[in-house]
């Protein structure tokens, strides 16, 4: 059980400021860019990007039953199994996507915005065997400007089907327009 006295000292000590998170990811070992610190923001069920509020704290503090430095060490190992049963990484990704949205009212996230979350969740899980070929596609296309959340929610389904030369591609599948777009893309440079 978590100790509420041990919870609100590391609020008060670490989450403040986006500061005080990058301190927070040194002392817990964890790159402050990884899909951890992500992590530990879906289970506070954060809303607002490099912030907490304290009672978002209190709620992932005590989802991962943690009130000491060590314990959210451990937690949030525990939290990297837990990220890979394909259900919660799911959920895990959708959050990223609301997360890193400034307000409920915006549909799209900027498409910068879009290819660092992607290397941050998708690259550095090795879920996406094509994520540079995909960055570099998104930075040269012009007509791209923001990812909605459809295109978020397939890419994950696109990356997690195809293999990283694409031979199980087919034209007959459904997928949104960027998508078909990188793939004529690929096909025109073969």
């Amino acid at each position: 059980m978590a100790d509420l006295a041990g919870i609100k000292n590391l609020y008060l000590k670490y989450s403040r400021d986006p500061e005080g998170l990058l301190v927070l990811a040194k002392d817990l070992d964890i790159d402050p860019d990884g899909p951890l610190m992500l992590a530990f923001a879906w289970k506070c069920q954060a809303k607002e990007m490099g912030q907490f509020a304290e009672e978002e704290w209190i709620v992932g503090m005590k989802a991962l039953k943690a009130s000491t430095l060590e314990q959210l060490k451990k937690a949030l190992h525990k939290v990297e199994f837990e990220l890979a049963v394909p259900e919660s990484f799911a959920q895990f990704y959708e959050f990223v996507f609301k997360y890193c949205k400034n307000s409920d009212r915006q549909t799209l996230l900027p498409k910068e915005t879009a290819i660092v979350m992607w290397g941050c969740v998708l690259e550095k899980t090795n879920r996406c065997p094509f994520f540079i070929e995909w960055k570099t596609y998104l930075e040269r296309d012009p007509e791209v400007k923001g990812i909605n959340k459809d295109t978020w929610k397939m890419f994950l389904e696109f990356c997690l089907k195809m293999d990283k030369t694409f031979s199980n591609y087919s034209e007959d599948d459904v997928w949104p327009n960027v998508i078909d777009s990188f793939m004529q893309n690929r096909s025109k440079k073969s």
